[in-house]
């Protein structure tokens, strides 16, 4: 991720097989399963942090993995930060969703 965002073109998982989808956040809340767990989440956080965090993230990845996905290398998300859009020190909240399927 650069500042922020999920770039596609910077991540390499093609080993992971099509156990495991990457997409960014816009994406994600498209996608039916992803947009019911973000749903759920909105509406039962009562945590102040978690709400603050959550109001200032607009950037981010979501994960699925699937239920019967098995990796032979772990999977790294690295956040690289580029200070391109300012000259002074950001606050960056960037969410990483993920989603693994129930085995049963």
């Amino acid at each position: 991720m650069t500042d922020g965002e999920f770039q596609e073109g910077l991540s390499d998982i093609s080993g992971m097989g099509a156990s495991l989808k990457i997409m960014s956040l816009a994406e994600a809340a498209s996608d039916p399963v992803f947009s019911n767990h973000m749903r759920a989440a909105i509406e039962n956080e009562n945590d102040p942090f978690a709400a603050l965090n959550g109001a200032f993230a607009g950037a981010g990845c979501a994960i699925r993995v699937a239920k019967s996905a098995h990796f032979d290398a772990p999977l790294q998300i690295l956040h690289v930060y580029t200070g391109a859009d300012s000259a002074v020190p950001v606050m960056t909240s960037p969410k990483v969703l993920i989603h693994v399927e129930a085995l049963g």
